[in-house]
């Protein structure tokens, strides 16, 4: 049996040769898929890791159904910011509105064209680098004890 496949193998070099190389490429493009996902979900999970590194508590309204097709969850009250201020031991609370869209100045179109989704996002207060991402698509005050 073994001397079959050896001689078939030996009778079609080319074919053989061509087929072991396409197993090795595919393998390593399927490799390399991995590799590069790893990355980026590295890279990401550190972005977030540093925004939110001064933040404890996030605040974002509870919504009755979760879902993944952009459904907004709407803002909190203004006046939930002014309760959370009012807590002894909080330092900073901020409002943030964050919404996926991008940013339109005089009829044009300002945001980027590439890379992660656009995420315009209205702070107030005087720490806008301190506010958090609480999810997609909710509005919340970032609290900082």
């Amino acid at each position: 049996m073994t001397g079959v496949i050896l001689r078939g193998l030996m009778g079609r070099k080319l074919r053989s040769v061509l087929t072991m190389l396409s197993i090795v490429l595919g393998t390593a493009m399927i490799s390399g898929t991995f590799v590069v996902r790893d990355q980026i979900t590295h890279a990401f999970d550190s972005i977030f890791t540093e925004s939110n590194q001064k933040i404890d508590v996030i605040l974002t309204k509870q919504t009755a159904f979760t879902s993944d097709n952009g459904d907004q969850a709407g803002p909190l009250p203004e006046s939930v910011v002014d309760q959370v201020k009012g807590v002894p031991g909080v330092k900073v609370a901020e409002g943030q509105i964050q919404a996926l869209g991008g940013i339109v100045i005089d009829g044009e179109f300002k945001g980027s064209t590439g890379g992660a989704p656009n995420r315009p996002r209205s702070c107030q207060g005087t720490h806008p680098r301190r506010t958090a991402r609480s999810s997609s698509t909710s509005s919340s005050p970032t609290t900082t004890t």
